[in-house]
């Protein structure tokens, strides 16, 4: 993503866990914010040790991140666990539609980028990437360098 070419980038990263890379690129110079669910007591106090700034939300299908006004040169998700709602039920064509054009309209600027790591550990999740990879890239998002990384505006 080259990061520590540029500086002062608007970035907000989905599903933070721990905090470590909000923490990281505020660290090499830009305005990082996490947005995460507040279930986890652990990640809740490595956020506020590491001084990272978050938005606790849930991303659920359909559904904007309530509260968030600010647009982003680059919004970020590794490993990402919110396109299942349980039970290997994992997001579809329609949710990734809605996700995708929401974060064009909403959420990123107009050039900005979204960098996607698919949690593609766990073989259902993996088999549900690749039946929505077409529906993906007709959303002009691209793969980027490993299965499963996947980048929009690169």
């Amino acid at each position: 993503l080259n990061l520590n070419k540029k500086k002062g980038l608007n970035i907000l990263d989905l599903g933070s866990g721990a905090g470590y890379f909000p923490y990281a690129t505020n660290f090499l110079g830009h305005n990082s914010v996490a947005l995460d669910m507040q279930e986890n007591e652990l990640y809740n106090l490595m956020k506020k040790l590491l001084n990272v700034k978050c938005h606790f939300r849930k991303i659920l299908p359909f559904k904007p991140f309530g509260g968030i006004k600010k647009k982003f040169d680059l919004i970020t998700s590794f490993q990402t666990l919110y396109d299942t709602t349980g039970n290997n039920n994992y997001w579809g064509n329609k949710e990734w539609t809605f996700f995708i054009l929401m974060l064009k309209k909403k959420y990123l600027k107009p050039q900005g980028r979204f960098f996607l790591q698919m949690n593609t550990v766990q073989t259902e999740n993996l088999k549900q990437y690749k039946s929505n990879l077409k529906t993906l890239e007709n959303l002009g998002v691209k793969k980027y360098k490993k299965e499963g990384e996947l980048i929009l505006n690169d």
